[in-house]
């Protein structure tokens, strides 16, 4: 009955997300071979096994079992994340731990004073997609959100190239983390941008744009969930001009070896979406996703399996044949 249920969940899932696309977007000859229609208006290309896409099947169906559960609970949980970061010693690397909110009671290990003066991020213990994340400038502000099961976070000053691209939210980078036989190593990377609608968060789902990072750190051009029976992409933010294509990521080879380093410090986990930001002292982590990461914001620019190593990755582990 767990099997039944389980694919019945992931079937609903897999339905519901179909259902947000337009009526005249569906595309049954996608839907047979396992792709969401929108796929078709999204990729640069139609998406094929062949070509080298991961179909919305199987990252739903099976890019969820590849980390065990009590592994995953190290990461997707915001508060033993942060402590496993310190005891790894990469609390530097990750932003400060001002206090939580619990049952309504705000509970800091920093001066009020400190959020008065720089802010902070509300940000839920276990949650994804941005949802809930918010900023606040002070204590009272805490308490009259009426919020149980966050964490305060310092509120993390991005670079300047991506303050200049869209400055009003963390425009961060998801880069893939992967594990196998030998050893960790660095998957694709893609860069996210909030949008006018999207609040504080980046997020792709939300209505934000995403660029995919290649070799040396340089971003392509902007992608976003289409709306039309077309892909658009831009080479510059439509809302701010900022100049998007052909940036180059500041530290980019630091990020990289950040990602090694926490791989490293969870060792148990296979397969992390971490997201960092780049600030002018360096990248930082501000989370990690050990369950189903989003391979559409990769896919977005082209397959990912052109990456040899991580396509045997993918079979060794079921995702594709």
């Amino acid at each position: 009955m767990g099997v039944v249920r389980l694919v019945t969940s992931r079937l609903s899932k897999v339905v519901q997300l179909e259902r947000r696309t337009p009526l005249g977007f569906r595309r049954l000859d996608l839907l047979a071979s396992g792709f969401l229609s929108d796929r078709a208006y999204l990729y640069p290309e139609r998406p094929t096994r062949r070509r080298g896409y991961v179909s919305d099947y199987a990252i739903e169906f099976t890019l969820g079992r590849i980390n065990r559960s009590e592994a995953k609970l190290r990461v997707n949980d915001k508060g033993i994340f942060a402590e496993q970061l310190t005891a790894a010693g990469l609390g530097t690397r990750a932003p400060k731990l001002y206090g939580t909110v619990d049952r309504g009671v705000v509970d800091l290990v920093v001066d009020p004073a400190v959020i008065e003066t720089r802010g902070a991020v509300l940000k839920p213990r276990k949650g994804s997609q941005g949802r809930g994340v918010a900023r606040v400038a002070s204590v009272d502000e805490m308490r009259s959100r009426q919020r149980d099961g966050y964490l305060v976070q310092e509120l993390v000053e991005q670079a300047s190239y991506a303050a200049a691209i869209w400055p009003g939210a963390l425009n961060t980078i998801r880069v893939l983390g992967v594990r196998d036989a030998d050893g960790p190593f660095v998957g694709p990377a893609a860069h996210r941008f909030g949008a006018a609608g999207t609040g504080v968060v980046d997020n792709f789902s939300a209505g934000g744009f995403v660029a995919r990072v290649w070799d040396g750190g340089i971003l392509s051009p902007l992608a976003a969930k289409p709306t039309t029976r077309q892909r658009v992409i831009h080479d510059r933010h439509p809302d701010t001009g900022g100049q998007v294509t052909g940036t180059v990521v500041p530290c980019w080879p630091e990020a990289q070896q950040l990602v090694i380093d926490l791989m490293g410090a969870f060792p148990d986990l296979l397969h992390v979406g971490w997201d960092l930001a780049v600030t002018d002292h360096g990248p930082v982590v501000i989370e990690g996703n050990a369950g189903v990461a989003n391979l559409n914001v990769f896919q977005a620019h082209g397959p990912v399996l052109a990456d040899e190593r991580l396509r045997r990755f993918y079979r060794s582990h079921g995702v594709v044949r």
